[in-house]
């Protein structure tokens, strides 16, 4: 899962990495019993071009192990956790982004999906917290009222026949801009006076 204030370029990731960008859910009958059976997220791996700032993507390394991702000449923007939907007659499914986490909690009393063995998935504990700079998936009916639609399949376009059982979720690493501090506006500040600002995906009020 990867949900940045910032745009990257293919060339930032391409040698280590691949990004695709979210595309489209869909559900099947596969029974013919009048009851949903599967549900996919369609995904495109991206191959070129850039991606957008305060928007879902999902990422994976193109091998196993630790890897990090460095971006040069990122232009910041104002760090907004916004949402995108994807919508049946009876069902919402809403992508958000956070910057903060969502603590485990939280995650199970709502409901929400995230990323877990290849698969979209609800939480099973209190335990499960989903880190900063995610996404994770909201489901519910037309009402608001939660869903529990079993788990979500990611069906890829785009990567290699081998890779099948959709994404893994890698540790996101930007050493650079750790612990850096910008203002409202996503301008990097280095000597902070009063105002609020933004440290690691957490607003800070300085009097």
């Amino acid at each position: 899962l990867l949900y940045l204030p910032f745009e990257l370029s293919y060339e930032d990731w391409s040698a280590d990495f691949e990004v695709a960008r979210l595309n489209d859910v869909h559900q099947w009958d596969d029974d013919d019993d009048g009851t949903i059976d599967r549900t996919e997220l369609e995904v495109v791996k991206m191959k070129s071009g850039t991606t957008e700032a305060n928007m879902p993507y999902l990422i994976r390394a193109n091998e196993a192990g630790e890897k990090t991702l460095t971006v040069t000449n990122a232009t910041l923007h104002r760090a907004e956790e916004t949402s995108i939907d994807c919508s049946s007659v009876g069902t919402l499914f809403t992508f958000i982004g956070t910057y903060t986490g969502i603590d485990g909690s939280t995650m199970l009393t709502k409901g929400y999906y995230a990323m877990g063995d290849g698969a979209l998935v609800q939480a099973e504990s209190s335990e499960s917290n989903l880190s900063s700079y995610r996404w994770y998936l909201s489901v519910t009916d037309r009402y608001g009222t939660p869903k529990n639609i079993g788990e979500v399949k990611v069906a890829v376009f785009g990567f290699d026949d081998d890779y099948t059982d959709g994404v893994e979720e890698i540790e996101n690493r930007m050493e650079e801009n750790e612990n850096a501090i910008y203002d409202i506006s996503g301008r990097r500040v280095v000597n902070p006076h009063c105002g609020v600002y933004i440290k690691n995906g957490k607003k800070y009020l300085i009097k």
